[in-house]
C-alpha cells in the first residue's frame, strides 16, 4: 500500500491507497477524532461506557476516523473494502505503543448498501438523531468481539 506525500504533508489525514500495475483498487483515509456523549443519547453512551472497565464514565474517547474509504467498481465486491477495514483495525492493535485509540468512526452514507456494508464489520450507529441526514456517524470497538 503506498501513500502520497501531498496528504501527508497537511496534516489532516493519511490516505492508503492499494493499487496493482494497470489500477487503483481502492483506498481509504484515516485521521484522529473522538466519539463524544451527547445528552440526548445516553442510552448509546451508556452502552459503550459498560464495554470498558474502570472508565470512570468518561465524557469522550479517543478514535480513528475513516474519513474516506472507497473501492474502484472493477474491484468491488471482491473484499478489497473489508481488507481496508482490517488494515486500520490491525493498525490500531499492532501500534498501541504510539497512540492509545479504541474506537473507528466512519460518516457512512446514508444508503442501504453502505450502511449494511460497515453493520457487517460490527459498526454501529452513535446517534438516531442523524437517521434522516446524507450520512450516519457510526462507530466500531475494536476491542469488542462479536
Amino acid at each position: 500500500m503506498t501513500m502520497p506525500n501531498c496528504i501527508k504533508r497537511k496534516k489532516m489525514g493519511i490516505t492508503y491507497i492499494l493499487e496493482n500495475y494497470k489500477h487503483t483498487i481502492a483506498f481509504c483515509t484515516i485521521l484522529n477524532d473522538k466519539i463524544s456523549m451527547s445528552s440526548n443519547e445516553k442510552n448509546i453512551w451508556n452502552k459503550i461506557n459498560r464495554n470498558i472497565p474502570n472508565n470512570k464514565r468518561r465524557k469522550s474517547y479517543p478514535a480513528i476516523k475513516i474519513g474516506s474509504l472507497a473501492t474502484n467498481t472493477i474491484y468491488q465486491r471482491q473484499g478489497y473494502g473489508a481488507a481496508l477495514i482490517d488494515f486500520v483495525k490491525d493498525y490500531l492493535l499492532s501500534n498501541k505503543q504510539f497512540s492509545g485509540c479504541r474506537f473507528i468512526t466512519v460518516d457512512a452514507s446514508n444508503n442501504e448498501k453502505t450502511i449494511s456494508f460497515y453493520k457487517n464489520y460490527g459498526f454501529k450507529f452513535l446517534s438516531d438523531k442523524d437517521k434522516d441526514h446524507k450520512t450516519r456517524c457510526m462507530y466500531h470497538d475494536i476491542m469488542k468481539t462479536e
